[in-house]
């Protein structure tokens, strides 16, 4: 059962998403602690918190951020470019996020399958928001449900392809599991309504049910993508 968060929490969320959103780099204990006006011992607790409620990584037996999602703050093989910055996405659909947090025209850059061919997602953002090219899909191999019994195997499987028959082969040979295709544009809708609100004060994090909807709205519906609001 993931931990319960309060006020001060959210607001340490807040600003560890500020702080990457402005630097592509996670804020320390130190940083956090003299921003927010507190003593480093509240600011590791909410860290431990925010790890059980699965707002954050922390590296192992560490204080030190190793992601805090949709942002990693290790190197990883989702590159998001902007002229007014440049970030690491933990997966796919992080990179996805991490676009929507950061606002303007962005360039995702990743490889298909984490294989040799390279793909550059173009996002224009505004009054007619997009994501081009049209011709590519998200796959997501694992129940959200299941998301965070292993985030970190959860993100290491979540890849940008070409086409349905794309994704078959790879699954075919890999030996990977087939999970569910969401189109591009599909995706980039679910990325703004999850992401899209995380440098709000407001921010806290979504109930069972708030994400029930959020999927549905995508047309993401049945037993793959439900999760349960008990």
């Amino acid at each position: 059962m993931s931990a319960v968060i309060d006020a001060f929490d959210c607001r340490i969320r807040l600003s560890i998403t500020q702080g990457l959103a402005a630097t592509g780099t996670a804020p320390s204990v130190h940083t956090l602690a003299a921003s927010n006006g507190c003593e480093r011992d509240a600011i590791v607790e909410s860290l431990h918190r925010l790890q059980s409620a699965h707002q954050i990584v922390l590296y192992p037996n560490t204080t030190e951020i190793w992601s805090a999602f949709p942002f990693s703050a290790m190197p990883s093989a989702f590159w998001v470019s902007a002229p007014h910055g440049s970030w690491w996405g933990n997966c796919a659909f992080c990179a996805l996020g991490v676009a929507a947090i950061v606002g303007g025209n962005v360039r995702i850059f990743a490889r298909v399958g984490a294989e040799s061919e390279q793909l550059v997602l173009t996002v224009r953002q505004g009054s007619e928001a997009r994501v081009e090219p049209l011709d590519a899909y998200l796959h997501i191999p694992i129940e959200p449900s299941k998301w965070y019994e292993n985030v970190v195997s959860t993100c290491g499987h979540v890849h940008f392809f070409r086409s349905p028959t794309q994704v078959d082969d790879w699954c075919s040979r890999h030996s990977k599991a087939r999970g569910e295709l969401i189109d591009i544009r599909n995706a980039w809708r679910l990325a703004r309504s999850w992401y899209g609100g995380y440098l709000s004060r407001d921010w806290k994090p979504w109930s069972a049910t708030d994400l029930n909807r959020m999927l549905a709205s995508c047309g993401l519906r049945g037993a793959f993508w439900h999760i349960s609001e008990e």
